[in-house]
């Protein structure tokens, strides 16, 4: 599916019940924008954490701690004081700032497995595309939730990581790779939608915030990686 002469990991991929037709993904080291995002990630995500160790550090007359102020204004804030200048700052950056840790291994490297998986039926310039539109896009769904269900969704709540592009990103691969099963482990074959069916109920149940923003913007990054798969399906089948 993807040729390249610098090889730096592989993953396989075969018609379901047909290992014979095995067709090798490979990954290029550390090169592409897929890699390039997800080490952005990693080096956001250490200096967050260096900042919450520096945390103690903080005169007792300050306002705030850094971290405070990291998800006041990179992330997306609910807190009043903050919410306009937040959430302006936040769309695009509040990917960057993981404040779990349980959300950054599991977000970044579900972007990473079904990025290279989806980069190769649609390019990576598609994968990154979708996963930037599905931050955007979840970024603003989030605020106007907060607004309507003010209520129920707390004040004071804070969207961060890069969970919903993930899913997007994840549910893209699994609809337009819907025939395939991946080699796991040997000579372990397992379809995708199984996968999938696995990963998207127990990361949601691990990463559950009580808020009825995060569960509409979860549904809503479901729905628009959904979307897309079946936009490009429409368009090979009338091509």
């Amino acid at each position: 599916m993807i040729s390249s002469n610098y090889v730096g990991m592989k993953l396989y991929l075969s018609e379901i019940g047909s290992p014979e037709t095995e067709q090798t993904v490979v990954v290029q080291g550390w090169r592409g924008a897929i890699n390039t995002l997800v080490f952005v990630h990693i080096g956001f995500f250490l200096l967050f954490t260096i900042a919450r160790m520096m945390d103690w550090m903080s005169a007792p007359w300050q306002e705030e701690t850094l971290s405070e102020f990291v998800n006041h204004f990179l992330a997306i804030s609910g807190n009043a004081p903050y919410s306009y200048f937040g959430w302006l700052s936040g769309i695009l950056i509040h990917q960057f700032v993981h404040t779990d840790p349980l959300e950054f291994m599991f977000s970044v490297s579900m972007f990473w497995f079904f990025g290279h998986l989806l980069k190769a039926r649609i390019g990576e310039r598609n994968v990154i595309v979708l996963y930037l539109t599905t931050i955007t896009l979840s970024g603003v769904v989030f605020i106007i939730s907060h607004l309507v269900f003010r209520v129920f969704s707390g004040h004071g709540t804070v969207m961060d990581g890069s969970f919903a592009g993930a899913i997007a990103v994840m549910t893209s691969a699994v609809v337009l790779l819907r025939p395939y099963q991946i080699r796991l482990f040997g000579r372990m074959f397992v379809p995708l939608w199984q996968v999938y069916v696995i990963i998207l109920p127990s990361s949601i149940a691990l990463l559950f915030k009580p808020s009825i923003a995060f569960v509409i913007v979860y549904v809503f990054s479901i729905w628009f990686g959904l979307q897309y798969a079946i936009r490009r399906i429409a368009q090979w089948e009338g091509s």
